[in-house]
């Protein structure tokens, strides 16, 4: 009896993708340890293995466009239209060769998040197919791009691509993609992390009553300067690479845990608006602290999200604005911790990856 294969296509726009996708993975090889899962991203394998550590196959990615980040905070608008310009306009040529992939290595089901290149090869090649994430590709490129000429021909190709699928599984907090018919929103999705504060704060050699801010801004380049406020009482955590030289600030690499036990050892988070950190930390009853991109089209449902489940406050202007961010800081650091939430996201994701791969 052959071995039953569920193939994953992740994107690797910053570790959100990875990071959404890897806790199904996990539960998924508990479930069901005679699966063969089988990883396709951009991602090198010792990133990947940060995020995911049962048994995987990793394969090189399929083609994708997604949005051209120069760093964290910010978008290159020329190099991202240009992007999904040249991979449009020879998607049947890149299509075709997908579907072949797929009739070769015959999988049970696809996971993507979110290549709609992945999806539309799936339905081609007759195999189930679902979407798992809390926004699309289409969403992003029509909100910076459509009035572009290109446009339209680069929308309804995503459109196509999303809507037919087995179902589109969205972990709240999500865009409302109210466009997409087989949507079905599930609970949130999040790894979870060792709480270690004792350890942490001796690692640190903290102050009776010192507190700890952690700044982590994803898997994208951290801006080039970074104007962070002196808050009282108070030890910035950060990595080494953007970690300015004050006696109020350490380094992550010499707390020497993994980032996901320091966002669940900390008692406030600084981030931009992202997925993942946003709901790690509500699951760790952490304080949040968001830093929103200029104009991204996800930064109001997480903002709304964060506000009703977390210790929240929002620096509108950014990390470009020390003083609107040293504010928000002590909000949190004074507010009250709310009770930590449930991933429950995670269940509802395996059942129904595995009814569709009939496992």
């Amino acid at each position: 009896m052959s071995v039953k294969t569920i193939l994953f296509d992740i994107s690797n726009h910053g570790f959100g993708h990875l990071s959404q996708t890897a806790p199904v993975i996990e539960r998924l090889q508990q479930c069901f340890p005679n699966v063969r899962m089988f990883v396709r991203t951009k991602h090198p394998r010792s990133i990947v293995k940060e995020f995911i550590s049962s048994d995987i196959q990793l394969g090189d990615a399929p083609a994708e466009a997604t949005m051209d980040a120069p760093d964290a905070m910010s978008v290159d608008l020329e190099a991202s239209a240009a992007a999904y310009a040249q991979l449009y306009a020879r998607w049947d040529e890149v299509l075709n060769a997908e579907q072949q992939f797929m009739q070769a290595l015959r999988p049970s089901a696809v996971v993507s998040n979110i290549n709609p290149l992945s999806l539309a090869a799936a339905r081609r090649a007759g195999v189930p197919n679902i979407a798992l994430c809390c926004m699309n590709w289409m969403d992003i490129y029509k909100s910076y791009f459509g009035c572009r000429p290109e446009a339209r021909h680069i929308e309804q190709t995503m459109h196509r691509a999303y809507s037919e699928v087995e179902a589109f599984l969205q972990p709240r907090p999500h865009m409302n993609m109210s466009d997409l018919p087989r949507r079905r929103s599930i609970g949130p999705i999040a790894r979870k992390g060792v709480r270690r504060i004792e350890e942490l704060r001796k690692r640190l050699k903290l102050g009776e009553g010192e507190k700890l801010a952690l700044l982590t801004l994803g898997g994208l380049p951290n801006p080039e300067s970074l104007d962070l406020p002196r808050v009282s009482g108070l030890r910035w955590l950060m990595r080494r690479a953007i970690a300015p030289l004050r006696d109020d600030v350490s380094t992550s690499e010499a707390a020497g845990l993994s980032m996901l036990d320091l966002l669940f050892s900390v008692d406030a988070v600084i981030c931009k608006d992202s997925y993942c950190t946003v709901v790690e930390a509500a699951c760790a009853s952490v304080g949040i602290v968001m830093a929103p991109r200029e104009n991204w089209p996800e930064t109001d449902c997480l903002v709304e999200w964060a506000a009703e489940h977390c210790n929240f406050a929002l620096a509108p202007n950014g990390l470009k604005d020390a003083q609107g961010l040293g504010v928000a800081l002590e909000d949190v650091l004074q507010g009250r911790p709310k009770a930590a939430i449930e991933a429950t996201g995670v269940d509802e994701a395996v059942s129904a990856i595995a009814t569709a791969a009939s496992l």
